[in-house]
């Protein structure tokens, strides 16, 4: 009896550890949220209204639905075929070269083609980093979070192309996507409020 006794002690121990710790991560993390809300930048400029508001919005909506047919299609059928067909390294590299077409090449050809964007309005700039702040911290918090996850983590044994191809395919395509081509869409369709 003692022994069991001391044994739920230890676990309700170990919890009450995880739950404080869980707390200082949360806290940690409005802390930074704060900070962020109140001293990084500044909104850019609104982009311009469209003349064709309801086209931009089938539009919009018409490369979200490939894009989601296209990630069904990967998680539940042609995954497991393609690793057991080709492995999972190569199969790794046929989803990326593909992603990169249907999230990347198509959707900056036909706006670039069809809507006549330039590269700034989809967020490509040659210009001078506007703020230093966003980048510094948003490099401190991809490093401090790859260095928390790397000691947390079991030993995964990973090349620094295979490291590249992640944050590519992860990172800049679905940023590229979401904010570079679909919110922008949608804000030009139905405008930005200054908030």
């Amino acid at each position: 009896m003692d022994i069991q006794n001391v044994f739920i002690k230890d676990n309700i121990f170990i919890n009450l550890l995880r739950f404080k710790n869980s707390l200082l991560l949360i806290l940690f993390l409005i802390i930074i949220l704060i900070l962020l809300a109140k001293y990084v930048g500044s909104y850019p400029k609104p982009l311009p209204q469209s003349e064709t508001p309801r086209k931009d919005l089938r539009e919009t909506i018409l490369f979200w639905l490939v894009h989601f047919t296209w990630l069904s299609v990967v998680i539940f059928l042609l995954n497991s075929y393609l690793i057991t067909l080709i492995g999972s390294d190569l199969t790794y590299y046929f989803l990326v070269a593909i992603d990169s077409l249907i999230l990347f090449i198509i959707p900056l050809i036909y706006v670039i083609r069809k809507n006549k964007w330039k590269l700034n309005e989809i967020g490509f700039t040659t210009t001078k980093v506007e703020s230093w702040k966003v980048l510094i911290f948003g490099i401190s918090a991809y490093l401090i979070l790859g260095i928390y996850s790397f000691f947390r983590s079991p030993h995964i044994e990973m090349y620094w192309f295979a490291l590249l191809l992640v944050l590519y395919s992860n990172a800049f395509l679905e940023e590229f996507f979401y904010r570079g081509f679909i919110q922008s869409k949608l804000e030009r369709a139905f405008g930005q409020k200054k908030h």
